[in-house]
């Protein structure tokens, strides 16, 4: 397989991942109504699984390869809620007119980066450690920030050097913010998902104090 096919090829193979976990979620919900036959309920679950299906495979299409996977398995916990009222479903549309206009190019030498990146890790793996260290940071900021102060320390000095910022890692991480300022990852998507998922707008809320704490100490560095 050529280079600059592996992140098609990735997100062809993602994509049917979420497929077969859609087909799986589906017979459960047949073998439910089987057994209790309450048709309401089972329209209800449908529609949930619905609007997860249609934000997760948009996520995986619009966003490219490594990190398309990454958001999805971020977002994915949070989508497994009912739309239940009109701000839910205002929510959900605002979401899928956004991913829809999404229009994001990385240049050529990024994306064999993103290919070296996808190929060497365990991203499912990854993504698990990221959650519960940020689940423990916004639990605790206080301790979680002195536990790992010796950590947080090398990292600020990593930020700051020349050679750091002379990597694939920081010009893909300053072309994604870039994008998301332009695009408007972060004052519609973002907003949106808030009022979509109440436990998203939770997790959002703990995540805002936590930096807070974070920023007393190491303001101006990107986490």
């Amino acid at each position: 397989m050529a280079e600059n096919d592996y992140l098609s090829f990735q997100t062809i193979c993602d994509k049917k991942e979420l497929e077969i976990s859609d087909i799986q979620a589906k017979q459960q919900l047949l073998h439910m109504l089987a057994r209790n036959q309450n048709w309401e309920d089972a329209r209800a679950q449908l529609s949930q699984l619905e609007t997860k299906r249609s934000i997760l495979s948009r996520l995986l299409d619009r966003f490219p390869g490594y990190f398309g996977k990454f958001i999805s398995l971020h977002f994915a916990p949070y989508l497994n809620e009912r739309v239940a009222i009109d701000e839910q479903q205002d929510a959900f549309e605002t979401i899928i007119d956004f991913l829809d206009g999404v229009n994001i190019v990385i240049p050529d030498d990024l994306k064999e980066y993103l290919d070296d990146v996808a190929k060497t890790i365990d991203l499912v793996d990854v993504s698990k450690k990221a959650a519960a260290s940020v689940a423990a940071a916004i639990q605790d900021p206080e301790q979680y920030l002195k536990d790992n102060r010796e950590m947080f320390e090398r990292y600020k000095e990593v930020k700051a050097s020349d050679a750091y910022k002379n990597t694939p890692g920081y010009r893909l991480q300053e072309l994604f913010a870039q994008l998301n300022r332009e695009n408007g990852y972060n004052d519609v998507f973002i907003p949106a998902m808030r009022r979509l998922s109440s436990s998203y707008r939770e997790y959002y809320e703990k995540l805002l104090k936590a930096n807070e704490v974070f920023l007393k100490s190491y303001r101006g560095v990107r986490f």
